[in-house]
């Protein structure tokens, strides 16, 4: 009925629709079966392989945990491993879901062991080495102390022993200490892309409320900022926001607020006074901006000279400069900037 006739019970799927549908061949489902050629008759089969490298641009967007991007750069062939009618498996999935998992037990300092890992990696051998991996990873960032070099805090002798430390090191300890700092730069980027996300919505709110209160001479602040929740609130509801958009307008009405409880500690609620309040919040986080820009700007120089000065000729700029551009806050970030022409 729903191949012939495009019919699913009483509901006719409307014209120009196609049908899609996805599942596993029967080698690693033991429930499913071939189609039969009727069936084959009526539809058209599209075998789907695994692609690390087109998984790769979707797991850096989707912030994927660097131990496992890292770890996927040495070893691709580990990506996706089934075996025919076994029950073990490591799939696109499994590595997003450990991702996860792996972050929340960092934010919670909880011990991540081989068991836990074998619960998303459910390949014996792939489990192994992504904890054996993994405890490195962990222990080359506190060996390194990327976030000390990023901010400059180490003096030049430490630097020294550390540009030394990353000379001497293996391929591994290399490949780590790159995805060390992508992911700390990662961070900062992102961190300051939300902040000019929120400097933006606040100016456009002030905008807002100067011309509301231009139309109309008795308008309060607490009035326009309810109207401006309900606002919010509304397009929540109806899901007309992206997280990245609800994330923003989260931060922004929890500034109006405040900007509010400021106005009315120092007596300062009519509309004139307000507008001069507001436009010094605005003035304040544009300042913030700038700082977090030129902060930005300077670690990544940070982590190129490191990498230049322990890797003089080697191939570890380049990868860094390359893994630069794969990550799309980070790519925003150095066309935005235009760091490349600077």
């Amino acid at each position: 009925q729903l191949l012939q006739k495009k019919e699913f019970g009483k509901y006719r799927v409307p014209e120009g629709w196609v049908i899609a549908a996805a599942g596993n061949p029967p080698e690693y489902n033991g429930s499913a079966r071939r189609f039969d050629a009727a069936t084959m008759d009526r539809v058209r089969l599209i075998e789907v392989e695994a692609d690390y490298a087109v998984w790769r641009t979707y797991a850096l967007a989707r912030g994927v945990h660097p131990a496992v991007m890292s770890f996927l750069e040495l070893e691709p062939e580990r990506f996706y491993r089934v075996e025919p009618h076994g029950h073990g498996a490591v799939t696109a999935r499994g590595w997003e879901d450990l991702s996860a998992v792996l972050k929340s037990y960092e934010i919670l300092h909880f011990p991540v062991d081989e068991a836990l890992i074998g619960q998303y990696l459910q390949e014996e051998k792939t489990a192994e080495e992504f904890s054996s991996y993994y405890r490195i990873y962990e222990k080359y960032g506190q060996d390194y102390g990327v976030e000390e070099i990023l901010t400059g805090a180490f003096s030049g002798k430490i630097m020294a022993q550390k540009q030394q430390m990353a000379a001497n090191g293996s391929a591994e300890e290399r490949s780590v200490l790159l995805s060390l700092f992508h992911a700390a730069l990662r961070k900062e980027a992102s961190a300051c892309q939300k902040q000019e996300h929120t400097a933006k919505e606040l100016s456009e709110c002030f905008r807002q409320f100067t011309g509301l209160c231009r139309q109309k001479k008795d308008e309060t602040y607490a009035s326009w900022l309810q109207q401006k929740e309900q606002g919010f609130a509304v397009c929540k509801q109806q899901g007309l926001l992206k997280k990245d958009e609800e994330e923003t307008n989260a931060r922004v009405l929890k500034k109006l607020k405040k900007l509010e409880e400021t106005a009315k500690k120092c007596r300062k609620t009519d509309s004139d006074q307000m507008k001069e309040l507001f436009e010094t919040v605005c003035e304040l986080e544009q300042e913030k901006v700038e700082k977090e820009v030129k902060d930005v700007k300077l670690q990544i120089r940070r982590a190129a000279e490191f990498l230049q000065n322990s890797f003089p000729g080697g191939a570890e700029v380049v990868l860094f400069e390359a893994n630069l551009a794969r990550s799309p806050a980070l790519r925003a970030f150095l066309i935005e900037k235009s760091m490349d022409a600077e």
